[in-house]
């Protein structure tokens, strides 16, 4: 199997345009090297660490579906804005999309229990539930997550 993985990111020191995007692409081919048919999972996620340069804050998310999207939106509970720590903008709100299909599941909610669930060897998905217990921004909070079988 070849899998390949690209992504566009807003990394170029002179071009202000592209540096103003405030988001990342990802996007994902497979293609079988040997002519056969192959089960490919491709599992994702990212932490609220993104939206805070420190631990200690309170985060909160939303999950949202439709029958072409999935995205999850995180942010501090208290931002501060025009504040930064650590490099980072303390007033960030976190999206994290995916389009939609039979094959696609998602979850939120602690990184071990998320990906613990697409590490389950016997069905390998997540639960397609949202996490609301909101948590002080550690190694344990939020982790929005996307898993595609196909």
């Amino acid at each position: 199997m070849e899998l390949q993985v690209t992504f566009l990111s807003p990394i170029e020191p002179t071009d202000l345009v592209r540096q103003s995007f405030p988001f990342t692409y990802m996007y994902l081919t497979a293609n079988a090297t040997d002519g056969a048919n192959h089960s490919v999972q491709v599992y994702s996620d990212i932490t609220a660490e993104w939206v805070s340069g420190g631990s200690g804050s309170e985060v909160t998310w939303s999950t949202t579906t439709s029958d072409d999207l999935v995205y999850h939106q995180v942010q501090l509970a208290s931002p501060s804005p025009m504040l930064e720590l650590d490099d980072q903008a303390e007033d960030a709100t976190v999206y994290y999309a995916i389009a939609n299909g039979p094959n696609m599941t998602w979850g939120s909610g602690p990184y071990d229990s998320i990906r613990g669930q697409f590490q389950d060897f016997s069905s390998g998905r997540l639960s397609n539930t949202e996490d609301r217990n909101f948590r002080v921004l550690t190694m344990e909070a939020q982790m929005p997550s996307h898993e595609i079988c196909s």
